[in-house]
């Protein structure tokens, strides 16, 4: 009979590590392995520098190569040099079967069995008894403690312990070569590198790596079990096609000798419970690898550390001490990686925005920062999060921009042929009219009538009048909300003052209704037609008026009282209007039937409203080169939004009082701290998915038009905006 105090079953990392750190505290420590205690794993032996800090780095002679880059390959090729260093530590690769025995030989004052078949465990009292084979005897063995480090593939050890089996419902599956090469070679290949390579069509929510030791390449793909099942995948056929155009660009031979063919289960969802009477669960059997690359030793290395914590607790006769255990691991992984790697997982599972984030990376240093805090994990990845999250809105404008440009090329063009006359008052328009902008109302005509059947040449009158109309309303909110700066400029009642302001503003709708009668001259539209476009523009220059004085009329103090409908109907009002009266224009000169022409007014007034919630966020967070606008305005002027109506709602009654009295200071001083507790309510990702309702909404109507290329750039548009609400992950 073997008396221990703690019985570990499973010598890898997270029962290596455990068995470490309770053996130094004095603790009597078993622990049993399965197979060899030096077996070669199915792992491609990467190490975090994040590990390598916190834990410390192995002797030399377990280093096989020093990592200090990773290269981030696009579906078309295209890299990304990523930095994983940091305070001058870089990552590693090892071979794991070198590397745990280091681990398990650090414990030595532990007891390793190896070759061990377990065939009894009882729960008497407040102990465990538990029987084991070897090739060379029986064992028995009591503790008061079992801790489960046996890893995701334990089924057997799991029913044995009471516990229900890890669900393969977004489990991480792999499989991966091990190719012989020399030192020489690979440092010719690779240097200090690793490579991942994301082809979303290929190899749907995963991704192939290239990780070279000192004289082996292991080369892999993963994916998720569900992707598995429902495409029918072959992963070793997907990763031998790999090699046939990997290895010739690397200067390696595709006939390097295949030394190993391995694979495996990798769990990548918090196992709930994590404790039983008398257990621990840590490591893979955890559950807790990472969800954006499946990577799991420092993973289980941390949740060892807290293992051995909770367990002396419990040894002491702190009752609580297991389940505390389970509520910090959670709360550890949750806050310090998962609730922020699933907001990031579709910018790495997505064929556009891989597409899109390898095309933006190679300019924007805080993408290459925040993947590269993913890899490394040296900070939070809260971090990573929030630096890819500001990058998205200039990723967003520029795909944007790509979709529209033609005809807002036009629209610029011809809008500088409206205010020639050398006076001051079309000096003072063109300051505002042609400095930039989406020109999104009006390109919006453009696309709804030619995707009906109208040519160009019939939609530019209304779409000058809406641009024009839509400008003017700017200027006069930029009086109302006594904005500074507007498209990276001055705003007109600062540069001028309020009275010259306001009289740029009449001239602009002046000269929209002008170009409406401009249509009379015109032999393809009829006094009907014409009618109707300007009850269309009455229409909803009303409403957004409406809107507008509902929006002026609102005090913070009243947040309490507002609910999201309130908060969607101001914005139908003030931003949905213009762009339903845009669509609707465009399929009257059209001349689309009834149907059609509600479809599009209908698409317009969705597009406006998603497009608002998303536009008050970038007032939060995106730089003011992409807002175009000083940030905060919306916090400075008590705006109403999705994000403060949730938050009132969600927070408790301390933060909101925190909230409101922040928005009753009228200024930026407290933005900071009303975005942290946005975040700490999740009201970013609340913002995210109404938009997201609003867009599919806005998707739905687009189908009753003909297919053709306006049709896709229309498509393109709700695309592109919902890159944003991809940081929301969906609920179940």
């Amino acid at each position: 009979m073997i008396e221990s105090d703690v019985l570990i079953v499973g010598a890898g990392p997270a029962g290596s590590q455990a068995a470490y750190q309770l053996s130094e505290a004095g603790l009597r420590v078993v622990v049993l392995e399965k197979a060899a205690l030096d077996r070669e794993k199915p792992c491609g032996g990467a190490i975090q520098t994040g590990e390598l800090i916190e834990f410390g780095s192995p002797p030399q002679k377990i280093i096989e190569r020093r990592i200090s880059a990773a290269r981030i390959f696009g579906p078309d090729g295209s890299a990304l040099i990523i930095s994983i260093r940091h305070e001058n530590q870089s990552g590693i690769t090892v071979k794991r079967s070198v590397y745990d025995r280091w681990l398990q030989k650090r414990a030595e004052k532990a007891q390793f069995i190896e070759h061990v078949e377990i065939a009894a465990l009882l729960r008497s009292g407040n102990r465990w008894q538990v029987i084991a084979n070897t090739p060379q005897e029986q064992i028995s063995i009591e503790a008061p403690l079992i801790i489960h480090a046996a890893g995701g593939n334990a089924s057997l050890l799991e029913q044995k312990l009471g516990l229900e089996p890890l669900s393969y419902e977004g489990m991480g599956i792999t499989c991966q070569f091990w190719l012989q090469s020399d030192e020489a070679t690979l440092d010719k290949a690779f240097g200090n590198t690793i490579e991942f390579h994301f082809v979303p069509e290929r190899i749907p929510e995963g991704y192939l790596w290239l990780f070279p030791k000192r004289d082996v390449l292991v080369t892999g793909v993963g994916t998720i079990m569900d992707v598995i099942r429902s495409r029918r995948i072959s992963l070793k056929t997907e990763l031998e096609s790999f090699l046939k155009h990997q290895l010739p660009r690397l200067g390696l031979s595709e006939s390097m000798p295949r030394i190993r063919l391995d694979g495996g289960k990798v769990p990548m969802r918090l196992r709930n419970p994590l404790y039983g009477d008398g257990l621990l669960v840590i490591g893979d059997a955890a559950g807790v690898g990472s969800i954006i690359h499946g990577g799991g030793i420092y993973q289980a290395r941390k949740t060892a550390m807290f293992a051995a914590e909770a367990t002396q607790h419990y040894l002491n006769g702190d009752k609580n001490a297991l389940s505390d255990y389970q509520e910090q691991v959670h709360s550890y992984f949750t806050e310090h990686e998962r609730r922020w790697d699933n907001r990031l997982r579709p910018f790495l599972t997505d064929e556009h925005l891989v597409k899109l984030i390898m095309e933006k990376g190679a300019e924007d240093e805080s993408i290459r920062e925040g993947l590269g805090i993913l890899l490394s994990s040296t900070e939070s990845h809260r971090r990573a999060y929030e630096l890819i999250e500001e990058a998205s809105f200039a990723l967003i404008a520029d795909e944007l921009d790509e979709i529209i440009r033609d005809e807002r090329e036009q629209i610029n063009r011809e809008l500088k042929t409206l205010f020639t006359d050398d006076t001051h008052l079309h000096r003072m328009v063109n300051e505002v009219l042609l400095r930039g902008g989406k020109r999104l109302r009006a390109v919006l005509v453009l696309m709804v009538g030619q995707a009906l059947g109208a040519k160009r040449e019939e939609l530019l009158p209304v779409a000058l009048a809406y641009e024009l109309s839509h400008t003017a309303s700017l200027v006069h909110d930029d009086i109302i909300d006594g904005g500074e700066w507007r498209r990276g400029a001055e705003t007109l009642h600062r540069k001028y003052g309020v009275g010259h302001a306001i009289t740029a503003g009449d001239a602009l709708l002046i000269k929209g209704f002008q170009m409406l009668a401009s249509y009379q001259e015109r032999d393809w539209v009829d006094k009907d037609t014409l009618v109707r476009l300007i009850l269309v523009g009455c229409r909803s220059g009303l409403e957004a008026s409406e809107g507008e004085v509902r929006d002026i009329n609102f005090l913070p103090a009243e947040i309490e009282g507002k609910t999201i409908e309130d908060y969607v109907k101001l914005i139908r009002l003030k931003t949905g209007a213009l762009l339903e009266a845009a669509t609707e224009a465009g399929a009257v000169i059209a001349k689309a039937s009834d149907d059609a022409t509600t479809a599009m007014r209908e698409f317009g007034r969705e597009l406006g409203i998603a497009f608002q919630i998303y536009d008050d966020a970038k007032d939060l967070l995106a730089a003011s080169t992409v807002s175009l606008k000083s940030r905060f305005t919306d916090i400075k002027k008590g705006k109403l939004t999705a994000q403060l109506i949730h938050t009132v709602h969600a927070a408790t009654d301390e933060d909101c009082r925190k909230l409101l009295h922040l928005l009753s200071l009228g200024t930026s001083d407290g933005a900071e701290e009303i975005l942290e507790l946005y975040r700490r309510y999740d009201a970013l990702q609340f913002n995210q998915r109404l938009s997201r309702q609003h867009l599919d909404l806005a998707a739905k109507r687009l189908e009753l038009l003909p297919k053709s290329v306006w049709r896709e750039k229309l498509e393109g548009i709700l695309r592109v905006l919902s890159y944003w609400t991809r940081f929301a992950p969906k609920v179940e």
